[in-house]
């Protein structure tokens, strides 16, 4: 009475604070596992029923693996007249379940109850053969025949209890829902999650008083009734009055009725909970994180305990949810025959447009926000170890008079890559030594040889060309090419280019980039960590005179972005609603010309203490 008591009250508690949306956060895979390693517990207390055999009872933690311990060390003593019932039971329920009624449900008005003919037959043997007296077969006894008056519940030892009412209740509302959800669809109606809290909070709390048991849906009454079109609660005024019926007048028949038949019941009709777990292998093809969740629940809630696999199987379940956004799918594409591809997906094709994209598919918040960062520089370009080979270059870069000999920009619209690697990853002097030395700028008095070669782009033979054009010139604080003379100038290799097998040819990647789109298409999603990476994400580029162009973003990105002031920095010109626009106006900026530098760096590309702050709450401590 004291379960029904509590998980009234914390249905109506939960039905007060509108908390039926926390259903949404029990997946399947938590559900079979879950209804499943509940299963095992209800098959392991009735073993001792099945078997003749008195074991002591447990609670807590590890508490079916003490039971199973005692009852291996009372095996000895298992009644053969209890095991002979237990069987036959067992094997005529499994038999008319599952080859008439299962086999002929189409043919048959209703199913045959196999249960109540167990009982009845039972009962009688039982009682005929003196079962209890001559075998020691353990029976039900004396039944109650009259409704108790109501009483106030015993709140006495409640701690001890509390965390089974909170599972009855999430048990009680959670299959509640499931089922409702099927009668809803069927009969075309809205169905009120909270609604359903409060009714079965009020009706558990009321049947209390009355000492009687937790009260959920059930499901085979529930799917009859809706077969039969029942509309309104009066339906289960007939099963009411059959059980009043038997408690007052049919209770003292049932006297002689054997235990083992109660259990055999009982055991058969956990038969489809069993069967479930055969899920496993079908959670395991479809996704991982589904198996891992089904796994985890199913292995708390058997060896340790319901209470503790269901907070397990809820915990494993969110950290899957957080694991996902980390993992967010993440890649490079470029425009190839008026489409964009992912570049991984063009084999022998390597990209010489100064145009990168970049999509990332998940919300970009404080716990994905530097995975974003990673991806994002591994897949297109480094601006840090960027910066940091182009301070190196300055620290060596002899001074004459007074001025830094930093190589200087042309102001010319085009330049030509007079001599470019190869596939084989030799230039075109057959001399691997160097990469950059078979590397030129040429000057180009017009763009048509940008136009005459794009048709060799885009059939992806320009690896073998000696003469590629690009349209936009190297930005005023990146060096030369020609100013880079061996591999060893950087430091490291980005791993997001291991699609490009040369690293000559990433090098030229790597130093070829001047505008990176950002396809935030997917992301529908963003906190404040996230438009301080990307403001800061775009400063950093900015250093190097690469554009970064935003677009595809949501209107609730959009208006977060704006909140956080985010716009004062990123220009609402490089904001676009689409991939196409953006890469229109990127192509446009790399074929347009340039203004000449006025002068030539001669100072360090790092960020100064306050530029480098991305967090805002650390400049307060």
């Amino acid at each position: 009475m004291n379960l029904s008591l509590f998980s009234g009250l914390i249905l109506i508690f939960m039905g007060m604070f509108r908390l039926g949306f926390i259903t949404f956060y029990f997946s399947e895979s938590f559900f079979s596992g879950f209804t499943s390693g509940a299963a095992v517990h209800i098959a392991t207390s009735q073993m001792p029923a099945l078997l003749g055999i008195h074991v002591k009872r447990y609670s807590g933690a590890f508490k079916i693996v003490y039971t199973y311990k005692d009852i291996f060390k009372n095996i000895t003593s298992v009644n053969l007249a209890t095991l002979v019932i237990s069987i036959i039971c067992i094997i005529i329920l499994c038999v008319v379940k599952e080859c008439i009624n299962e086999r002929f449900k189409h043919k048959l008005k209703i199913p045959i109850p196999t249960e109540l003919i167990i009982v009845i037959v039972a009962t009688l043997v039982s009682f005929l053969s003196n079962l209890k007296e001559v075998f020691d077969v353990d029976v039900v006894g004396t039944i109650p025949n009259t409704i108790p008056a109501p009483v106030l519940p015993d709140m006495t030892d409640v701690p001890l209890y509390l965390g089974d009412c909170f599972v009855v209740a999430i048990l009680i509302f959670s299959n509640t829902i499931a089922m409702a959800k099927i009668c809803a669809k069927k009969h075309n109606y809205e169905l009120n999650d909270n609604q359903e809290i409060y009714a079965y909070g009020i009706c558990n709390f009321a049947s209390s008083f009355f000492k009687c048991f937790p009260s959920a849906v059930a499901p085979p009454r529930s799917m009859i009734l809706s077969s039969m079109n029942a509309k309104t609660t009066i339906s289960g005024l007939f099963s009411a009055l059959l059980m009043l019926l038997v408690i007052v007048a049919i209770s003292e028949l049932f006297y002689s009725l054997p235990k083992a038949a109660l259990a055999s019941i009982i055991l058969v009709a956990l038969k489809g909970l069993f069967v479930q777990m055969s899920d496993a292998r079908r959670y395991w093809m479809i996704n991982k994180y589904d198996f891992i969740i089904w796994l985890c629940t199913i292995t708390s809630v058997v060896f340790i305990d319901i209470d503790f696999g269901l907070g397990i199987g809820l915990a494993v379940s969110l950290l899957t949810i957080v694991f996902q956004s980390q993992r967010a799918s993440a890649l490079r594409l470029m425009k190839y025959n008026s489409n964009f591809r992912n570049i991984r997906g063009i084999k022998k094709l390597f990209s010489l447009s100064p145009i990168k994209i970049f999509v990332y598919k998940s919300s970009i918040f404080f716990a994905n926000a530097e995975i974003f960062r990673k991806k994002l520089y591994s897949s297109t370009v480094n601006p840090r170890k960027f910066m940091k080979l182009l301070n190196k270059k300055y620290e060596n870069t002899p001074t004459e008079g007074g001025n830094d000999s930093a190589p200087k920009r042309t102001g010319l619209p085009l330049q030509k890559i007079s001599t470019v690697t190869t596939e084989n990853g030799l230039n075109n002097n057959n001399q691997p030594d160097s990469v950059f030395s078979s590397v030129s700028f040429e000057e180009s008095s017009s763009s048509n040889h940008l136009y005459s070669n794009q048709a060799d782009f885009d059939a992806g033979n320009f690896l073998n060309k000696e003469s590629v054009f690009v349209g936009l010139p190297p930005p005023e604080h990146v060096l030369s090419l020609t100013s880079i003379d061996t591999l060893d100038s950087l430091d490291t290799v980005d791993s997001g280019f291991d699609e490009i097998s040369n690293p000559k040819q990433l090098l030229a990647e790597y130093k070829r980039t001047r505008v990176i789109i950002l396809d935030m298409a997917c992301v529908n999603y963003i906190d404040a960590s996230g438009t301080n990476l990307l403001v800061h994400v775009h400063k950093e580029y900015s250093k190097l005179g690469i554009r970064l162009l935003l677009s595809g973003l949501s209107e609730r990105v959009h208006v977060t972005m704006k909140h956080s002031a985010a716009f004062d920095v990123i220009p609402k010109d490089d904001v676009f609603p689409d991939l196409a626009d953006a890469m229109a106006f990127a192509e446009e900026l790399v074929v347009q010309p340039s203004e000449p530098a006025q002068t030539t760096p001669t100072r360090s590309v790092s960020f100064t203490d306050e530029e480098a702050v991305e967090e805002s709450y650390v400049v307060h401590l």
